[in-house]
């Protein structure tokens, strides 16, 4: 038995409604981080800067390209550990500024990538039962 096409809209702005919240709430919480550290903001443009660069070394295809990633990597990674000490110093967690969901399972979209059907259990989410 399926349900109605009210029933899917419903299910939708609901899902919707919730993917908006937890973008809102990331996006206070990041200006509060920003104001409290605001040198993550030169990591987070290094650590772009980094992702180019790799992309770049990449298609260059001179030298060692897979050493020139790996290098660039490090890197990342060393400013990722800058940026947590510096949310930590200010009074929050490191991972505060990672990407966040309501539902961890479909990322908000009500369905896991590549499957076209409605999987991440929304029904149990919005108290209309089943699975």
């Amino acid at each position: 038995m399926g349900y109605s096409k009210q029933v899917y809209e419903r299910a939708w702005a609901i899902l919707d409604s919730r993917a908006q919240r937890v973008r809102e709430e990331r996006d206070a919480l990041r200006r509060r981080a920003l104001s409290a550290a605001p040198e993550i903001e030169n990591i987070e443009r290094e650590m772009a800067s980094l992702a180019a660069r790799s992309i770049h070394a990449a298609a260059a295809s001179k030298g060692d390209i897979k050493q020139r990633i790996e290098e660039l990597g490090r890197e990342n990674l060393l400013l990722q550990e800058r940026r947590a000490r510096l949310l930590q110093e200010a009074g929050f967690p490191a991972d505060c500024l990672s990407e966040r969901f309501a539902c961890m399972k479909c990322r908000d979209k009500g369905y896991v990538e590549g499957n076209p059907r409605i999987y991440c259990g929304w029904r149990n989410h919005l108290g209309m039962g089943g699975n």
